[in-house]
């Protein structure tokens, strides 16, 4: 049996909101070359010119500084009020062969165990500092990557990659590679 015990902090969990915000930094980034596509064919226009061209552009090559600005704000407005991380909610999953167990606690609720089947995982991704395993399309149990208490990294590593196989389980390569 692998365990795993996290203790939901505000770096752990700011660490997953941003790496989930930056995955959708594209639209940002598709939204800036429209703009700026529009901003360029309206220099040639004689009607518009460059009185409507110029914000335009300006517009679109701040909207990528704006998105970042403006979700680094929400996540650290998110964790000021997170109730996870001011009651100090402690996570303890199991992984059995047929199911994980997730028991979550604070200083005011212990709870039941919670069992989760291997096949309700939509997909999980191993970074350096935790497990991810996501239940939703950006909701996810957090594994803190040192928190195991039974077992290792390793020994988890290779049973997720059984369980959920390569098209579900993404992991950092390196962290693998032959030393």
């Amino acid at each position: 049996m692998i365990e795993v015990k996290t203790i939901l902090s505000a770096q752990l969990m700011r660490k997953y909101n941003r790496t989930q915000a930056m995955k959708r930094i594209w639209i940002a980034f598709a939204l800036m070359a429209v703009l700026i596509g529009i901003g360029i064919a309206c220099l040639f226009d004689k009607d518009l010119g460059m009185p409507f061209s110029v914000p335009v552009i300006i517009v679109g090559v701040s909207l990528p500084v704006f998105y970042v600005i403006f979700t680094r704000a929400m996540i650290e407005r998110a964790l000021k009020n997170s109730p996870l991380i001011k009651n100090e909610t402690t996570q303890i999953f199991r992984f059995a062969s047929d199911r994980m167990m997730a028991n979550e606690s604070s200083k005011y609720v212990t709870a039941q165990d919670t069992q989760i089947s291997y096949d309700a995982i939509l997909k999980a991704e191993e970074r350096e500092e935790a497990f991810y395993l996501f239940i939703g399309k950006t909701q996810a149990y957090i594994l803190d990557a040192k928190g195991f208490t039974m077992g290792s990294r390793r020994e988890l590593h290779f049973f997720l990659l059984d369980k959920l196989g390569n098209k579900k389980f993404k992991y950092l390569k390196r962290l693998y590679a032959a030393k």
